[in-house]
């Protein structure tokens, strides 16, 4: 009686302490009732990703227009472009973060010294989550 209950004991110890990594592979039904199952445990099981975090910069940059409120607006619509390409490009994925950055000014001497043509740029980050495994 003692050793039916110390294996049982047992028994009920390894089921307590199974392995997340336990999964049902294959069930296959007879018609005349009879039905079996085959189950696969892992060792240290270890969770599958589906997906990644994509991380990145970008430089934007405005049109170099003439006056800085122009060019400061020129680069306003840039980072708006750019969010919007970067959401439809990434339809699959998440769009986590996208941040155009500050903006600094440089002249534009391209057209002579004095010309008053400036250019608005900035650093700008992203992050998005991908799928990497199919569903």
């Amino acid at each position: 009686m003692k050793k039916i209950s110390l294996i049982s004991l047992c028994f009920l110890a390894s089921v307590a302490f199974a392995e997340d990594g336990t999964k049902v592979i294959h069930k296959t039904s007879a018609s005349d009732g009879d039905s079996s199952i085959l189950i696969e445990t892992t060792k240290n099981p270890k969770n599958k990703v589906d997906f990644e975090i994509l991380t990145g910069d970008e430089e934007i940059a405005g049109d170099p227009t003439a006056g800085t409120k122009e060019a400061h607006a020129s680069w306003k619509e840039a980072c708006k472009e750019w969010k919007k390409e970067l959401k439809e490009n990434n339809k699959d994925g998440q769009v986590l973060v996208s941040s155009c950055g500050t903006a600094s000014f440089t002249k534009d001497e391209s057209a002579g010294a004095g010309s008053g043509i400036y250019v608005y740029k900035s650093n700008a980050k992203y992050k998005i989550k991908v799928r990497i495994k199919d569903k």
